[in-house]
């Protein structure tokens, strides 16, 4: 049998009994066949003579490519000489090997390494596209041109670096924040260190390391909740299906309530939270097995509190499930994902603010009331919250409870009967906020807007955004008269609910 050197050559597959030209063209590193097709037709020739033509046009073609990328490689290869570059410290493709030592390691989360990923990708972005457009001069620009080798990366580029993640899109309406900015710089700074260690780069070229001005740890702002708010954002969720719209497309989460609850009292993060299953929750040994997100050895378990395992119970027994994720979106049937919307939807409903609600709140909220609980030491609190490390971290960021008049004693709990004095006002206009919904007209509608335009009369359209989450063109349209209210968004009105009752038009007032 004659031995296949590889060489092109046309191959007739037979369809529907007539036979149509392909090219093989694996000599060229084209996997499968070309489909020879005449130009307007949609299918293959079935004319040996057209079919010889067009193979010969498309061979020219695909030598041309070759022949490009050829003399590319060999222009990087003598610029790498040149400059006495290692050509294995390439950015790209030995980001791409430290990604996978880090996953075949086996020591660290899923989730870590998703943002790890995202982090290089951002450096790939800047050194390789957007810093050559920054170049001053030729030799500048040569030195930044793709692709970029970790050698002819310097402090100076780090920083500039830097300052352009500073301006980045956060997703959330503003930009990269310092904790944020802090992450990308270790995710390269490990790059960096990983490729010293191969022997890639001499001892001590990491640019990050060598920059005099890294971000420090920013002091934490995210303010606790309340032990009484916390109850009534609590109650908020459990009443949310009460003002439930059937024809409303975008239906609040039916698991709400039970996933706050497990926010409020396990204080784990964002991420854990959503990644729990069913089985995570030990009723019978009563405690939650969290699976961190950073490293392997964040997983641990907290205790099931009796408050929170009543309500686990009732949501796993109206869901049906034994097994499988503990909370998903049921419109999808998958996980849930962001539920930005529904979180709002419940601080509104509580008199917070939109986006004044956040799964980091909740977990220094957790962190600072179970700190007031009698029998619980530092050591246990820094476990529970998977600070694996020292106590550091708690003490920064966490332990407030130094600030706290009242301690939890006892009693971890956060239930409306626990602060019924306090929260007797606050519980009337919560109580009757889903019937109002639903008997809401046209002209009490219109009374709120009436009174939210009143409100921010003078402001800005940005002001108005930054301080309700309105966006400026529907603000505007509002103001002039081209929404008319029984058309204004449930949303809207909630953003303008949520303003309205947090007083903030009020202290800007005064």
């Amino acid at each position: 049998m004659k031995r296949d050197t590889g060489q092109p050559k046309i191959v007739w597959r037979d369809q529907g009994g007539t036979p149509r030209a392909y090219l093989d063209a694996r000599r060229f590193g084209v996997k499968g066949r070309i489909p020879l097709k005449p130009a307007g037709s949609t299918r293959c020739t079935t004319d040996p003579v057209e079919a010889q033509r067009l193979a010969v046009a498309k061979l020219r073609e695909l030598e041309m490519v070759a022949q490009a990328q050829a003399v590319a490689a060999e222009a990087t290869r003598l610029r790498h000489a040149r400059l006495g570059l290692d050509e294995g410290a390439d950015l790209v493709e030995y980001g791409d090997e430290h990604l996978q030592r880090k996953e075949q390691a086996g020591r660290y989360a899923r989730v870590w390494l998703d943002n790890l990923a995202r982090y290089l990708d951002r450096a790939n972005t800047y050194f390789n596209a957007v810093q050559v457009t920054q170049a001053r001069t030729p030799t500048e620009a040569e030195r930044c041109a793709a692709p970029r080798n970790l050698l002819t990366i310097s402090p100076v580029d780090v920083r500039a670096y830097m300052r352009w993640l500073q301006g980045q899109d956060n997703g959330r309406g503003g930009t990269q924040g310092q904790q944020s900015v802090r992450h990308h710089l270790s995710a390269l700074s490990g790059l960096f260190a990983s490729a010293i260690g191969d022997g890639l780069l001499p001892m001590g070229h990491n640019p990050v390391a060598n920059m005099n001005e890294r971000p420090g740890v920013p002091k934490s702002t995210t303010k606790l909740i309340e032990a009484p708010d916390l109850a009534l954002l609590l109650e908020s969720a459990r009443t949310l299906q009460e003002e439930v719209d059937p024809a409303d497309r975008m239906k609040p989460l039916a698991c709400a309530h039970a996933m706050l609850a497990t926010y409020v009292y396990t204080g784990a993060r964002d991420a854990e939270v959503k990644a729990m299953d069913v089985s995570d929750v030990h009723f019978a040994t009563g405690y939650v097995e969290i699976r961190g997100t950073k490293t392997a050895n964040a997983d641990r378990a907290v205790p099931l509190h009796p408050a929170l395992g009543a309500i686990l119970r009732e949501h796993v027994r109206r869901t049906g499930r034994i097994a499988g994720p503990l909370f998903v979106n049921e419109r999808t049937g998958a996980r849930v994902g962001s539920w930005r919307r529904t979180l709002d939807r419940i601080a509104v409903r509580a008199g917070f603010a939109r986006g004044e609600v956040f799964p980091r709140r909740l977990r220094v909220s957790y962190a600072t009331h179970r700190s007031t609980c009698n029998g619980i030491s530092a050591n246990e609190l820094r476990l529970e919250m998977g600070h694996s490390a020292s106590l550091a971290q708690l003490e920064r960021v966490y332990a407030k409870a130094q600030r706290r008049g009242e301690r939890m004693g006892d009693s971890f709990e956060f239930t409306v009967e626990r602060y019924a004095d306090e929260l007797a006002p606050r519980m009337a206009r919560l109580g009757t906020w889903g019937a109002a919904r639903r008997a809401e007209t046209a002209a009490e509608r219109g009374r709120v807007v009436r009174e939210f335009l009143a409100a921010v009369q003078g402001w800005s359209g940005p002001e108005v955004m930054k301080a309700t989450g309105i966006p400026t063109p529907t603000v505007n349209r509002l103001r002039a008269g081209g929404a008319q209210p029984e058309n204004v968004k449930s949303k809207t009105l909630d953003a303008i609910r949520g303003f309205l009752a947090s007083g903030a038009a009020r202290a800007r007032a005064g």
